[in-house]
């Protein structure tokens, strides 16, 4: 790039055919996760949509934005992460689906439709209008199997909502781009408002993916990419005109930087770093992990444990350094005469950046280098477009950006085809398998223990799973299993084994191992609120009443959010005969839970025992008017009026 590259167009483009193209490519992003609706909350739905009671009002929109990812609770562990347009989008699904997992999982696949569909724009830009090198690879991105943790897992959804977002932002970044090169934004007022409407537009979409995940924080680098290979080289003086977005992409990440760090304050309790070395040297081998898992996605997990590399005479040290060194010059020697590729292989390495590891993402120990299928969905488009880009050109007549005629022939182009759709139908039924895993937690953490055999939070999951399916035997013996295989350093992970243990024998009555081992949770973290609770359950399905009320009063001392002991607390009251505290906590509750008939019926009840008509008849009607088919309000309020 000695001199300066000499500025480069997309053409104009049909129309019609790009409605076309898009219109498959909904179809084939809707046909290939048709079945995913039918799946349930898995793993980490759990806590994120069933137990986030925020999710379920838009009173809480504005906590949504101050809080960590998982810290909807006030002891709730905060990761560090922070994804509020995640959560507010769980808050629409609940008020459209209420907690139906089949509209969370529609939600899913509408997220991977505009993805795709966004990714084929930034494609046609980058093929200067080329419908067919620009189709090809935005297929093999909507079908590719990799992408099932992202769209089949609700709680995966964190990359595809940034994915939709990020790439509008770099498509209208490209726009953006192409016509400040071509000086068309100073031909006329409307040239003008174009061409700020598209600037306008890549700074707000790279925002909004920024509050969906971080991964976006690549956007400007991508774009610099953009601008150097298609439009200026380095020239400086050329770049000086295009300097304008990126002081607005800085200034968005350094308002998203205060608000993450100043206003959300990152626990101390996120994992430190390995060390520049070790996680340097096992994030280059990472990058041959994921674009090997790009190539050859048949064997899928989801719980990968890649350990750390402490030296660059390991083996998969050497492969990293191999491939990083592969891709410069794959990039150097396309630069000019083949551009998009160059584009494309720039791309994949600038988008790996993220999950590098140097600020330490939350993760199992025994995980090592964090490592998620999910994690690749963003820097598989440019996979996908290396790929796909070769293909539809062996299928065409264009090779480069010259025109060869000797790829035109027909055997290439057949050939092309069938490899293509190979591919496609590859992709496709590994897509359809793979699904099938995520639709329960049974299945995906069966699936995930038989491909990581002794990862501790695996089997501690599981057996909650069962648990909460009454299934003992099976809780009770992954649990053990759990407590077996995790370190002696592990000092908090066995106080959750030891507390779900506690709480599957009480529910058995066999109350002396559940209170030995739950003194064995209270030893390991005395201050939880979720030990205390769950001793509370184990006092009170002794029947001490007492000592239950005393545990779940504890509780909420450390999370006066603890939605389930609040509930219990003020029901234990109630037995216990004491009804204007019980009514104290069901008003407690009421702050969180608003416009809800069975609590409103609860105080009526507690009124009517404290001979309170009135106030039991205002309860009664409240909950009658909001649920008019609840029949124990109904029942209650004859009983106050029979008594009056």
């Amino acid at each position: 790039m000695e001199a300066p590259l000499t500025p480069q167009s997309p053409r104009p483009t049909s129309r019609k055919r790009t409605l076309i193209a898009m219109l498959v490519l909904a179809a084939v992003c809707v046909g290939v996760y048709a079945n995913a609706p039918s799946g349930g909350f898995v793993w980490d739905d759990i806590n994120l949509i069933e137990m986030d009671h925020q999710i379920r009002d838009f009173r809480f929109l504005g906590e949504v934005f101050t809080r960590d990812f998982f810290g909807f609770q006030e002891n709730t562990r905060k990761y560090g992460y922070y994804r509020p347009l995640v959560t507010i989008s769980y808050m629409v699904d609940y008020a459209l689906w209420g907690p139906d997992a089949r509209g969370f999982n529609a939600t899913n696949i509408l997220f991977h439709v505009l993805a795709t569909l966004a990714l084929f724009a930034v494609f046609l830009r980058l093929a200067r209008g080329r419908h067919l090198t620009a189709f090809v690879p935005a297929v093999l991105f909507a079908v590719h199997p990799l992408h099932v943790e992202t769209v089949s897992w609700v709680s995966g959804r964190t990359d595809a909502l940034c994915a939709v977002f990020y790439f509008m932002s770099l498509w209208a970044f490209m726009a953006w781009a192409d016509r400040r090169a071509a000086s068309q934004d100073d031909a006329s007022t409307s040239g003008k408002n174009a061409t700020r409407a598209y600037l306008a537009l890549s700074v707000v979409s790279f925002g909004l993916a920024m509050l969906a995940k971080e991964m976006a924080i690549t956007v400007p680098a991508v774009a610099a990419i953009y601008v150097l290979i298609f439009h200026t080289g380095f020239d400086w003086r050329r770049l000086k005109a295009f300097a304008l977005p990126f002081v607005l992409f800085t200034a968005v990440a350094v308002i998203y930087a205060y608000v993450r760090v100043e206003v959300v304050q990152v626990s101390d309790q996120a994992k430190e770093p390995w060390g520049a070395a070790p996680t340097l040297i096992t994030f280059l081998w990472s990058m041959v992990y994921y674009t090997m898992k790009m190539a050859w996605p048949m064997y899928q997990r989801g719980y990968i444990r890649n350990p750390l590399i402490d030296t660059v005479f390991d083996g998969k040290a050497v492969a990293g350094l191999l491939f990083v060194g592969g891709m410069v010059w794959l990039i150097w020697t396309t630069i000019r005469k083949d551009r998009p590729i160059a584009f494309a292989a720039s791309f994949l390495l600038i988008s790996f950046l993220p999950i590098s590891n140097f600020v330490r993402i939350s993760g199992p120990r025994d995980m090592g280098f964090v490592t998620a299928e999910r994690f690749a969905y963003i820097p598989s488009a440019a996979f996908a477009f290396l790929v796909g880009a070769v293909i539809a050109r062996l299928m065409s007549r264009w090779v480069s950006m010259e025109a060869d005629e000797k790829w035109g022939r027909l055997a290439h182009r057949v050939g092309a085809f069938l490899i293509f759709l190979a591919l496609v139908g590859l992709f496709t039924g590994l897509t359809l398998r793979r699904t099938a895993v995520w639709k329960t937690n049974e299945s995906f953490f069966q699936d995930s223990i038989a491909k990581a055999p002794g990862a501790p939070l695996l089997y501690l999951v599981l057996g909650n799973v069962y648990s909460l399916q009454g299934r003992y035997d099976e809780a009770e013996h992954y649990l053990l299993e759990a407590i077996r295989f995790m370190s002696s350093r592990d000092r908090e992970e066995p106080t959750w084994a030891y507390s779900d243990l506690a709480g599957i024998y009480a529910r058995q009555g066999q109350y002396e191992k559940a209170m030995r081992y739950i003194k064995l949770a209270n030893r390991g973290r005395m201050n939880n609120a979720a030990v205390k609770f769950n001793m509370g359950e184990i006092y009170r399905s002794m029947g001490d009443l007492e000592s239950a009320a005393e545990q779940y009063r504890q509780s909420l001392a450390l999370d006066s959010a603890n939605l389930n002991a609040l509930e219990q607390l003020s029901a234990v009251l109630t037995q216990l005969g004491e009804y204007r505290e019980s009514n104290q906590w069901l008003a407690r509750l009421n702050e969180f839970l608003p416009a809800n008939a069975g609590n409103e019926t609860k105080i009526g009840r507690n009124f009517y025992y404290l001979r309170q008509s009135g106030e039991a008849e205002r309860h009664l009607r409240r909950a009658i008017s909001i649920d008019s088919g609840y029949l124990p309000a109904y029942d209650i309020l004859g009983t106050v009026y029979l008594a009056d």
